[in-house]
């Protein structure tokens, strides 16, 4: 029976056999990764514990093709990437007549440069009969990320006979949508990866684990079909030589101490307060953190965080603007959140409220382009306004006084076309 590897940040070192069978490849991943030697440059981006690195060197492994793998530690420069990248090259290519560009001590930077090494590279690939991936994991690292994937998206742009890049990383590598269009870029990301109830079941039935069609959706619930998760939960199993609802909390709490030890202790300590303050709810739009931080009285400025958090895979945002974490991860921050003054909790709730009222009212106004119409200030005094606020509340509030919010109101009640607070509410 094969070794359970829990995948996470402290542990990822450690794997060195997991049982790979076709419950890594369902149709939708395999058919993502047969892009690998059809596309010049795939972009994989997965958070630690998808198994995107594992997956990624079984199908490569398994391919008539050279697999040429970099890790780049955590500290290494763009020298580094450069002189191993020629190393693992040419090392694979052994007695290949390279000229001299190929042979360059510094990544090329120019355009020139940059088109004549792949016209140097495309003469040893010209030689040769299969397919060859550089793999380069944890690209993100580099300090000059931008020169480096410049120079690599070049060589797709080359289109190269045989030759293909695979970026892995756990944050978001940024791909123009022209690269993707024109065919020299595919995106392999975090749902290709998830298993569903069917995946679930062939995973727990390779360590001699037999679910039924309950149990799969029990643990697709726990884990949203994360394969750290589910890793914990066979590994569980094993144990208990069961599945149950024991096993199901144990494997939870299990992985909310993995959690906390690795994705969470990452994080700035104001993310953390941000995502604390945010668990109050399941899912939120940028707008409702807006509020929420500026009522709470958190003094966090939650644009700049959404965006310190863009990449990090912490958070996912759905095609409604939605943002929510990983239910573990959100029990975590909600276990946080209760060691808050209760006056920041109940302030906090207020001012989500006060979001979706003001945008209630708004989307119910017979003319509701007249919003925007309204300043910035008068924006900030609308959903308080919506919740019933007196005038000494909003002054409060916003740190102004009652003479200037009885003008903010004056404003309002003009532009939107109502003579009062019923009637904006009604």
């Amino acid at each position: 029976m094969g070794k359970v590897i829990i995948i996470n940040k402290a542990q990822e070192k450690e794997i060195v056999k997991l049982k790979l069978k076709d419950y890594f490849f369902g149709d939708h991943l395999t058919s993502a990764l047969a892009h690998i030697y059809r596309t010049p440059m795939t972009v994989v981006t997965a958070p630690y514990g998808y198994g995107k690195d594992i997956a990624i060197s079984h199908y490569t492994r398994n391919a008539d093709a050279a697999t040429l793998w970099i890790s780049v530690p955590e500290d290494a420069d763009e020298v580094y990437f450069w002189e191993t990248f020629r190393c693992v090259f040419s090392g694979a290519n052994a007695g290949a007549d390279y000229s001299p560009a190929f042979l360059c001590p510094e990544i090329p930077r120019d355009y020139a440069g940059m088109n004549e090494f792949a016209e140097a590279l495309r003469s040893v690939l010209s030689k040769q009969d299969r397919n060859t991936a550089v793999v380069i994991d944890n690209i993100k690292t580099l300090p000059n990320l931008n020169e480096v994937y410049q120079f690599l998206r070049h060589l797709a742009a080359c289109f190269l006979p045989n030759f293909h890049i695979v970026l892995l990383s756990t944050y978001f590598l940024p791909v123009s949508a022209n690269d993707i269009l024109n065919g020299t870029v595919k995106r392999i990301g975090k749902p290709m990866f998830c298993l569903d109830e069917e995946g679930i079941t062939h995973l727990f039935e390779s360590y001699g684990l037999e679910l039924s069609k309950e149990n799969a959706r029990e643990a697709l619930e726990f884990s949203e079909g994360w394969l750290s998760a589910l890793s914990e939960l066979v590994l569980t199993s094993l144990e208990h030589n069961c599945f149950d609802n024991t096993v199901i909390a144990e494997a939870k709490r299990r992985m909310r101490a993995n959690l906390k030890n690795s994705v969470w202790m990452d994080l700035p300590e104001v993310a953390k307060r941000f995502l604390t303050i945010m668990s109050i709810t399941e899912e939120f739009t940028a707008e409702q953190a807006k509020y929420v931080c500026m009522f709470s009285g958190t003094g966090i400025d939650s644009s700049a965080i959404l965006k310190l958090l863009d990449g990090r895979h912490v958070l996912d945002v759905n095609e409604r603007g939605y943002y929510r974490m990983h239910k573990l991860l959100l029990e975590l921050a909600k276990e946080e959140a209760l060691k808050l003054p209760h006056a920041m909790q109940k302030s906090a709730l207020l001012s989500l409220i006060q979001a979706d009222t003001g945008r209630e009212i708004i989307d119910n106004m017979d003319n509701p382009n007249a919003v925007a119409q309204l300043t910035a200030r008068e924006w900030e005094v609308l959903p308080l306004l919506c919740a019933g606020r007196k005038n000494y509340e909003i002054a409060e509030c916003l740190y102004i006084s009652e003479n200037t919010v009885k003008s903010l109101l004056k404003n309002i009640y003009r532009k939107l076309g109502v003579h009062s607070r019923k009637e904006l509410a009604g």
